[in-house]
């Protein structure tokens, strides 16, 4: 009868309590920079994929029209190509024709930008090979991100 009362406690040791907070500080300490991570790289999917809508928006205005005739935003954005920028990417896209085009986009909440040749490459930069940076790049040198879409 006696034995009931003297039963070990229930509950967690102050040892035990010590190493799960540990352990989720571990987990937190990992799993912040890769969220941050995820973000910039969601950012600049955005950013590219603008970039290949202004393309295929030019190419379209270029077949309806003449390709050494100037592509620019307003154009493409008119409701015949229906061109929606994002608010929150800065796109630029000089007036140029097919041979020579040419245009950037950065998204606000990452620090790279990256721009599209006549050729539909997508490189780390603006047009002329200066502006943001991707990590392991030199810091603004234009590299190759991606090659076809």
């Amino acid at each position: 009868m006696l034995s009931q009362f003297y039963k070990s406690p229930k509950g967690f040791t102050l040892i035990e309590l010590l190493i799960v907070i540990a352990i989720i500080g571990i987990l937190a300490g990992i799993g912040v920079p890769q969220y941050t991570q995820y973000k910039t790289r969601a950012y600049d999917a955005s950013a590219k994929q603008s970039l290949k809508d202004m393309h295929l928006l030019c190419n379209a205005y270029w077949l309806d029209t003449d390709s050494t005739q100037g592509c620019n935003l307003p154009k493409i954005k008119e409701p015949t190509y229906g061109f929606n920028q994002d608010a929150d990417i800065a796109v630029t896209l000089s007036p140029s024709p097919l041979d020579n085009f040419c245009g950037s986009a950065k998204h606000n909440s990452s620090p790279n930008t990256y721009s599209i040749n006549s050729a539909a490459l997508i490189i780390s930069g603006d047009c002329s090979g200066t502006g943001g940076s991707s990590p392991g790049d030199g810091g603004g040198a234009s590299t190759p991100v991606q090659t076809q879409y």
